[in-house]
């Protein structure tokens, strides 16, 4: 519906509060200074200036307690008008009168002295106003608290930011009982927690009777604040009334004049074609040879026409449907391409009754709409579901098709069609307490009523720690109470992919901050380097930790820099229990704590690590063809970390070694796997196509790749990384080949392998004597020669480390050990059994 009332009309009622009657504003502009001096001279017999009219005749008349929004874009005369209103510029013609004590907020630089404190501004500023100084000195704190500026309150105005400024003037104009409030834009450039408050403060203010005018390029402010709005246009009066509708008029001129900026001047005079009776969707019309578009307010370059449309739910599609909350509501929309284009993008907006768009969507990411080119007569038939979300009342629909190539900024959209009100909705009361927003998503709620506890870690969630997913995602599983933070750098990536993996698990990963720490009852860390890192935060808020004490992580063996990290954390008394995994680790400690007359916390010892219940599956008992008489080939394997040059605390250099070595076997081949391994780091060209660099595996990747491999192999090196250095026995990619059927071999240099048995469920190197390249040289030969033992020792080796490894065993005792903490401790613990 156009709209476009007469300028200058003037609403009769007899309470107005502010009374405009065409008032007009006459600016005089010099190109140069001297050109002043030279008017005043010649006395008006000749020109040296240029007349700007800034206001002409407009009038209009604001009831007292209602709301009057003034848009329209820059040099519209809004600042002018508002002035004048003010008192700070006269009219050139015409009469602005006003009932009542006004406040107004303009923009920046106004009413306050820069070299004045804020305190002091606020007291001459309040006494213009009209306060008493006894009503300042009753408000004073009121309006400095509202402010929030902290101890700027006593600092000169001239080193305020602009947010500050307005907070502060802000603050006084709603403190001095104003009867008219008059808001200049000045809040756009507050932050959006400051823009809210003002928002609901200027609500409450217009509950009491306040009189507003308020002027901003937010067309949502005005909808959501003011009745009646007033479009200026060239200092002139283009169009006054209802917010709604004025706002509308100002949108359709905005579309105009975005694709005015496209080459559009003006729209495309075509005529919808009419459907034939079996077309148009039931409900629609009882005139379908009446076209759709011909009935709605539309708007745009006519390129594309909407021939048919609707929506509602359960099948019954009409132009002014009736819902339920949490009905799924189907919009269905039919296009016709009348002129050719191109990166189509459609979407649709649900408003309110204040014409504010409260819920909408599109198709920028679909590409069989997007990324076609259309020509005249092609029809495009689209659906969307959309869940009832909404609380009760009446909602209208507006449906937009455009061309826009920058889908990131809008910069160069062309609008072929925007159709508003072309359809209504009402979304029926629910019979349940609504809350008072205009959506209520249904959410998934967890609650809690122990204290909380929580995992600190500096890698989690990043899918490459295996036995970290592993071990947190079963405590995620057991304990309701339990929340992950997370200190890594890249966590926002990382989180995102591990989402993929584990959505019910991430809303419960969190990056690390410590104000998530108040209130917890129990930490839960992984490695030394975590302990140190956490402790200061933990010792803060008193929260009593487990430490689960691996190798590596700032751990080493009589190296000064790990003893003092340990000897710091073992002086805490918040530490509860130490678990360890390995016999060398529960040795040092008990040695450590004699040798520093150190009382320790209990100390559990675990063998091993936790695995990711994957590798117990019925389907990790399966393995693919093996080297003998299923396959002529011999796949042997890799798989490490790399931490330093040619990982030689890895034994890298060992394995290639003897890779080479035995390149005279053509049946062989070998696989490397990890970041940062590739054939220019030594020289492989010996074996031709027979080496595979695969790079790092997550864990569903490294499982399916450990089902086609013979034997790994794992010449680690304790004190090579640094003098304390140690390794787990086996490494964890050894005891997940294991689970997988692959046959282990490995050094163990420290003796941490109780109950596996060389030969038997494992192949030990020994790397006392021969170099190690030659010592995986002689058994592998030997292997090539018989491998019904090298199966033999694989499934052996994989019965006892699912034995060794079950989730019982490593989940089970590990959560029976936090929980006999939290008794201890007097918490109540949540959690059922552990599950693999």
């Amino acid at each position: 519906m156009s709209f476009n009332p007469q300028p200058g009309a003037i609403l009769q009622a007899e309470d107005w509060a502010v009374k405009a009657t065409d008032l007009s504003k006459i600016f005089l502009l010099y190109d140069k200074p001297h050109h002043r001096l030279l008017q005043s001279l010649w006395r008006g017999r000749r020109d040296f200036h240029r007349v700007f009219p800034a206001l002409e005749g407009v009038s209009f008349e604001l009831q007292r307690g209602q709301t009057l929004g003034i848009i329209g874009r820059n040099g519209a005369g809004k600042s002018t008008l508002l002035q004048m209103i003010c008192g700070t510029l006269s009219p050139s013609s015409g009469e602005v009168r006003v009932r009542g004590r006004i406040a107004a907020l303009l923009e920046l630089g106004t009413g306050f002295n820069p070299d004045f404190t804020g305190r002091e501004n606020v007291l001459v500023n309040a006494a213009i106003l009209g306060l008493s100084p006894a009503q300042v000195a009753q408000r004073m704190n009121d309006i400095i608290a509202f402010a929030d500026i902290g101890q700027f309150i006593d600092q000169p105005v001239k080193t305020y930011s602009s947010g500050m400024y307005v907070r502060l003037a802000f603050a006084v104009v709603v403190h001095v009982d104003p009867d008219i409030l008059v808001v200049d834009e000045a809040l756009a450039v507050g932050d959006a927690m400051f823009q809210a408050k003002c928002m609901t403060r200027m609500r409450q203010m217009l509950d009491q009777g306040l009189t507003l005018l308020f002027i901003s390029h937010d067309i949502s402010a005005v909808k959501a604040l003011c009745k009646k709005t007033l479009w200026l246009e060239h200092g002139k009066i283009r169009a006054y009334g209802d917010t709604e509708q004025v706002t509308r008029e100002y949108d359709h001129d905005w579309i105009h004049q975005a694709n005015a900026a496209q080459g559009h001047i003006a729209p495309v005079p075509v005529i919808a074609p009419s459907l034939p009776v079996e077309a148009t969707p039931v409900g629609l019309d009882d005139r379908p040879d009446v076209p759709p578009q011909d009935k709605v307010n539309a708007t745009g370059t006519q390129s594309v026409a909407l021939i048919a449309f609707g929506w509602g739910a359960h099948g019954a599609l009409s132009t002014e449907a009736r819902v339920n909350y949490a009905d799924l509501l189907c919009l269905r929309i039919r296009l016709q391409i009348i002129q050719p284009c191109s990166q189509l993008v459609v979407s649709y907006h649900i408003k309110n009754r204040q014409n504010q768009h409260v819920l909408g969507g599109h198709t920028a990411d679909r590409p069989e709409v997007y990324e076609r080119s259309y020509i005249a007569g092609d029809v495009i038939d689209l659906n969307f579901t959309i869940p009832v979300h909404l609380h009760a009342g009446d909602y209208a629909l507006t449906l937009v098709v455009a061309s826009i190539g920058d889908i990131a900024r809008y910069t160069d959209a062309t609008f072929h069609l925007w159709a508003d009100d072309v359809a209504t909705l009402q979304v029926a009361p629910r019979q349940n307490f609504p809350l008072s927003d205009l959506l209520e998503p249904p959410v998934q709620v967890s609650v809690s009523g122990t204290k909380p506890w929580v995992i600190l870690d500096d890698f989690f969630p990043n899918l490459a720690t295996g036995f970290r997913v592993a071990e947190y995602n079963a405590h995620l599983d057991v304990f309701p109470q339990l929340t992950i933070l997370s200190s890594l750098a890249e966590f926002a990536l990382e989180h995102a992919r591990y989402a993929t993996h584990y959505p019910l698990h991430a809303p419960r990963v969190q990056a690390y901050s410590a104000q998530w720490l108040a209130g917890c009852g129990l930490a839960y860390l992984n490695f030394l380097n975590n302990a140190v890192h956490y402790l200061p935060a933990l010792e803060a808020q008193g929260i009593p930790f487990v430490l689960t004490l691996y190798p590596g992580g700032g751990f080493g063996l009589d190296e000064p820099e790990s003893d003092q990290k340990l000897k710091n954390v073992l002086a805490s008394p918040l530490l509860q229990a130490i678990i360890v995994t390995q016999p060398v680790t529960e040795e040092y400690l008990r040695a450590f704590g004699r040798t520093h007359n150190q009382i320790l916390p209990p100390i559990h010892r675990i063998d091993g690590l936790v695995v990711h219940p994957q590798y117990f599956g019925v389907q990790a008992l399966s393995h693919g063809p093996r080297f003998g008489p299923e396959k002529s080939w011999f796949d042997i394997c890799y798989v490490a970390e790399r931490y330093m040059p040619l990982a030689a605390n890895k034994g890298y250099p060992a394995f290639i070694a003897a890779a080479l070595a035995l390149a005279d076997l053509p049946q062989l081949r070998w696989h490397v796997v990890g970041s940062g391994y590739s054939p220019q780091k030594i020289d492989v060209t010996a074996l031709g196509d027979r080496i595979t660099f695969h790079g790092r595996l997550e864990t569903s990747a490294l499982r399916q790749f450990f089902s086609g491999m013979d034997l790994i192999v794992s010449p680690n090196l304790p004190r090579v990384l640094h003098p304390g250095n140690f390794d787990g026995f086996p490494t964890g990619c050894c005891v997940e080949a294991a689970l997988s059927g692959v046959a282990v071999m490995a050094t163990d240099s420290l003796q941490q392998n109780p109950g596996y048995v060389d030969g038997e469920s494992m192949y030990l190197l020994p790397t006392d004597s021969h170099p190690l390249g030659e010592v995986i040289e002689t058994r592998v030969r030997t292997l090539c020669q018989d491998p019904a033992a090298l199966k033999a020792v694989a499934l052996a080796g994989q019965s006892f480390t699912q034995q060794k490894y079950a989730p019982e065993l490593q989940i089970g005792q590990r959560q029976n050990i936090l929980r006999s903490v939290a008794a201890r401790l007097g918490l109540v613990v949540e959690g059922g059994v552990a599950h693999g």
